[in-house]
């Protein structure tokens, strides 16, 4: 009987604990993946908001040429 309740609590922990590392592990990849996307999006606002500045920049300055 004892070696059926030790069997049984040793069973019922590994799973436990497999089960848990398996969330957690899913739970990291949701993460990873959000975390990619978002830092993607902000990277590219970025470069958008770097790259309009830059044609402000460029034409303002052949602007002023033909001005003159």
């Amino acid at each position: 009987m004892k070696k059926a309740t030790v069997l049984y609590l040793l069973v019922g922990t590994t799973a436990l604990t497999a089960a848990t590392l398996i969330c957690k592990q899913k739970a990291y990849d949701r993460g990873y993946e959000a975390g990619k996307n978002a830092g993607y999006k902000k990277g590219r606002e970025d470069g958008l908001q770097d790259g309009l500045a830059l044609c402000d920049e460029y034409g303002s300055a052949v602007g002023s040429e033909y001005h003159e």
